[in-house]
Order: C-alpha cells, then structure tokens, then sequence
C-alpha cells in the first residue's frame, strides 16, 4: 500500500532509532495530557506576519547603530508630530506656505507635522480649499529639491505617518520624493546611496522592490560595491533580499556573496545572520564545500555552544543560519553536537518557535534522529501552544510536521491531534487561503505518521485550494495531494474524496529516481529490494541449471 510504503521509507536507517523513538516521551511526561488537549483553544490566536515584523526589527536595528548607513539618531524628535495649532493657526500657515515668495523647507515640515497630528484636517483642507492646497503641493514640489537629507528623511518619516496610500494627494508627493532620491544618489557616494535608499524604505517598507527606483538603486549599489565596507555590504544584502529573486542580477548576486565571503569573520553574529539571510533570499546556491557556508556552520557552532539564550535578532540571525546551511545541504557532526548541547540547556520561553522549526529541519535534513532532541523540542511547541505569547505560524508548523514524518517521530499521545486542531482553527480563521501548500504538506506529513484528519483533508480537497496549487512548485504539492488522495482510499475509504477533473492533467510526472533523490531512506528500500530480488533470481537460475545437467 502506498501509505506502508511512505512509512517505510520515512524510517531511521538505525534499528536503534527504533528504540528511541520508544523512548521520546522522557520530556513529555511531565506535561499533562488534559492540559494539552484542552488549554491551548484558551489561547488567543491571530493572524501575524512574522517576516514582515523580524525585518522591521532588522530595519530599527540598523537604523539604531551608527556603523550603518541608515541612522536615524540625528533625528531626535522623528515622531515628535503632536502640535497644539488651532485650526486657524494651520490656515495662516497655509497662506504662509502658498504665497510666500521664498520656497522655506521648514515651514512645509511644520505643515505637514500639524496635519500628521490631526490626520483628518488633511482630507477636510484638499476637499474644502481644493485650490489653495494645489497650490501648497507646488510648493512642496519645489521645497522637496531644496531640503537636506535630513529634511527629506524627516519628511518621508512624516508622510508616512499620514498614511499616503489612501490620498492622491500625498502619493503625488511621495513621486517626487522618491524621484529626487533616484536624482540624488546618481551623484554620490556609496554611504550617501544607502541613506538615500533607506529613505524609499521608510515610505515603502519591502514594497519597495515594486517601484522603478529599486532597479536603479541596485545598479548604483552594484557599481559602487568594490569600495564597500563590511556594514554597508550588510546593509546591500538585506536590502537586495527585499526583492525575493526577482528582478536581480546573478552576477551581482554573486559578487555579493564573494565579497561577504571576505570580510564574513570581521562581522558580529547579528549582522552575519542579516548578510546571509539576504542571500538566502536572492537565492544563491553555495556548495557545501564553500568557504562561506564552513564559516557560516562555524559562527553558528560557536554561538550554540556559548550562547544561554537568544533575543529576536540573535533568533533571526541563527534561523538564517541554519536555512543556508540546509540550502547548500551541509552535515557536520560537530554543529549538530553543539546544536544539541544549546537545545538541552534551553527552555521554551528561549527558544522561538521559529527556531524549533528550523531546527528540527536541519536534524530531518541531516537523517539524524536524536530522541532526546525531538522530545525537547516536541514539548518546547506544546508549551507555545498553550501557554505562551507567542504565535506559532502554519508555515512552522508545517515545517515541524514534516521534520517528525521524515524521521518517523510521532509524538507523545495527542501531539497530533493538537496539531490538528491548531491547524484546523487556521483554516477556519482564512489563514490557509494565501498559502494552501502549507495545508497540503502539512497533511501529507500527517497521512506519513498515519494520522488523517477528515475535516482538513476535504478542505485541502476544495476545488478552489486546488486551483491556487498549479501555480506554486507544482510538481510537489499537486503530486503530494494525489498521493495523499491514493493513501486516503486504502486508509480512510468511507471519505470517498473526488478530484476535481481538471486536477490530474496539471500534476508534471515525477519518477520514482526524483523520488529517491528527494529521500534517500526511500533509495536505501529499493537498494534492499533490488539485492533481495536478484538473489532470489541467481538462487533460481542456479537451481534450474543443476536440474537440467543431471
């Protein structure tokens, strides 16, 4: 049967991991099964972007240390936009503002600092004095060329607070200012171009690849890179990571990361993780063999074995660590060692759940099973679950459950119905609408450890969730529903799930060989096969030819 088959081939090769797996309840049996079956529903849950906030974190992070181009400490007062002027002490200002003969930068920061504290007498000036604020937006078009850097990083920090999306007014504005940025950086230096970027950034956030001044900025960064320094060379990579592989050169990319190859070790362990989680996301493939990815394993072997404890951006850092190490599918037994070493002297509250994942992953990645570890981590997730601040995203959960399927980890009694139930309210709470591979691959990890979740596998069956499929790796996702689809007729033949029509036609082959490159405890099942079969096949042959020559 092909769900026997799948569990199977997800086995630890060591029949000695069979033992352990036995024995992976030595952290979990001081936590109560009614507490993990009933409190975690008691948690409040909530719909968290946790990229987008981890490269805000970075963003400030940056901002807060001088050695980055991007401060923002000369701007003592940069949210200092509360004002006590009256409605028509704002008017004067505009007559001010409109018929002066002198364009005066501060006169239009202290406008628009009166509007960022009452937004709404924003909206009611362009509706009711329409012409005069037509005139005002010249005005701010000519102010925009004659402000200082900090001016414009003050004005940028300003608008954006009014929320410029909603206003086409205040988009126009903002067209200018990044034009003017474009305009300046082409004269400048490198330090000048990052600050001038950061700027973009403040109004856009990562949406800033969308824009036309992206490209133009990259190729600024790339003709000045020769003369970069270590925390500029940071600061380009988490920047070009913005764009997610798009729109980048390869060239430049790699240049890129031989320039960080060379100054790698002169970095703290912070902006190390910053440097090669843009790379990670530029999609750079280094070999395990490479110079950077030993010292990345290096940094992170040390950190684990010195380190008590890690904050967010030390969380992040570590997290980006591990991802480029299992990119480039590096194994080394010392890291794996000191990894172990960090996860047993943690507690839950030190470990992010982010950083379980990941972990757990590169442990799957590594075809090592350590029971200890896995029980560690296992209730180190109950303990989020249920008792924790933190909001554990479906794409770690996913990632968890394919960690345990890989090495045959079920789990104490009930750990698979908590998932279940954290994954099933997420669904309920449209948080697998965006991103239904994680449903799919949760499900397929979950039907590996034989469990089958009736109500998320029809959801997952959704002609909808389906189509939103064929445009993501299809070649996985659409082929892991159609194995799960075979596994649920044998296992679970009452549901009597039906594909859509459609559906096969969009599922591209994939062989058993890409099979066995994908899971070498599969390629070890049929190497065993294989040997069985063809000494049965010359036990027959020898016994055939004796027969006949007597």
């Amino acid at each position: 049967m092909l769900s026997a088959l799948s569990r199977l081939a997800l086995r630890p090769k060591n029949a000695q991991l069979m033992k352990c797996g036995r024995e992976a309840h030595i952290y979990l049996h001081t936590f109560p099964k009614s507490f993990c079956r009933s409190s975690y529903s008691l948690k409040p849950q909530k719909n968290v972007v946790e990229e987008e906030s981890l490269s805000k974190k970075v963003l400030k992070y940056m901002r807060s240390k001088p050695e980055y181009a991007a401060s923002l400490i000369s701007l003592s007062d940069q949210f200092d936009f509360n004002s006590t002027v009256n409605t028509i002490g704002r008017h004067q200002l505009l007559l001010v503002v409109a018929h002066s003969l002198e364009t005066k930068p501060n006169d239009i920061l202290e406008l628009f600092a009166q509007y960022a504290s009452q937004k709404h007498n924003l909206t009611q000036d362009i509706i009711k004095r329409n012409s005069l604020m037509s005139i005002v937006k010249e005005k701010v078009f000519q102010a925009i060329s004659l402000m200082t850097q900090d001016e414009l990083k003050k004005f940028a920090l300003i608008v954006k607070s009014l929320d410029f999306e909603t206003s086409r007014y205040l988009i126009d504005i903002v067209a200018i200012i990044g034009r003017e940025c474009g305009q300046r950086a082409s004269e400048v230096d490198l330090e000048q171009c990052l600050q001038l970027f950061d700027i973009l950034l403040l109004l856009h956030d990562n949406s800033i690849h969308k824009k036309k001044q992206f490209d133009t900025f990259m190729s600024l960064f790339e003709l000045h890179i020769t003369a970069a320094k270590p925390h500029h060379l940071v600061q380009i990579l988490h920047y070009v990571g913005v764009a997610k592989k798009s729109k980048l050169n390869r060239e430049f990319v790699q240049l890129l990361s031989n320039k960080l190859e060379e100054i790698f070790v002169d970095l703290s362990f912070i902006d190390a993780g910053i440097a090669v989680q843009g790379m990670f996301k530029c999609n750079v493939k280094l070999n395990k063999s490479s110079s950077l990815i030993k010292k990345t394993a290096k940094y992170l072997q040390l950190k684990a074995e010195w380190s008590e404890g890690l904050s967010d951006l030390e969380s992040y850092a570590f997290v980006a660590m591990v991802k480029v190490i299992r990119a480039a599918k590096y194994h080394d037994k010392a890291l794996l060692s000191s990894v172990s070493n960090f996860i047993m002297k943690s507690t839950a509250d030190t470990l992010e759940p982010e950083v379980i994942a990941h972990v757990l992953a590169l442990y799957a990645n590594s075809h090592v099973y350590d029971s200890e570890i896995f029980a560690k981590l296992e209730y180190s997730i109950l303990m989020h679950l249920t008792g924790s601040l933190q909001v554990i995203r479906v794409k770690d959960i996913c990632r968890i459950l394919w960690s345990f399927s890989h090495v045959g980890h079920k789990g104490s009694d009930g750990f698979l119905d908590i998932m279940e139930k954290v994954l099933l309210r997420c669904a309920r709470m449209g948080e697998l609408e965006f991103y239904p591979e994680h449903l799919s691959g949760s499900l397929f990890s979950l039907a590996v450890l034989e469990h089958y979740p009736q109500e998320l596998i029809k959801e997952a069956f959704l002609p909808q969730k389906i189509e939103k499929l064929k445009g993501y790796q299809r070649s996985k996702q659409l082929s892991r529903l159609m194995a799960l689809h075979q596994a649920v007729k044998i296992e679970v033949p009452e549901m009597n799930i039906i594909l859509p029509e459609t559906y096969i036609n969009d599922v591209p082959k994939r062989t058993l060989s890409d099979e066995m490159r994908h899971r070498p405890a599969l390629a070890n099942l049929m190497n065993g096969a294989n040997f069985i079969n063809k000494s049965f096949i010359v036990g027959i042959e020898d016994k055939l030819f004796w027969a006949w020559t007597s």
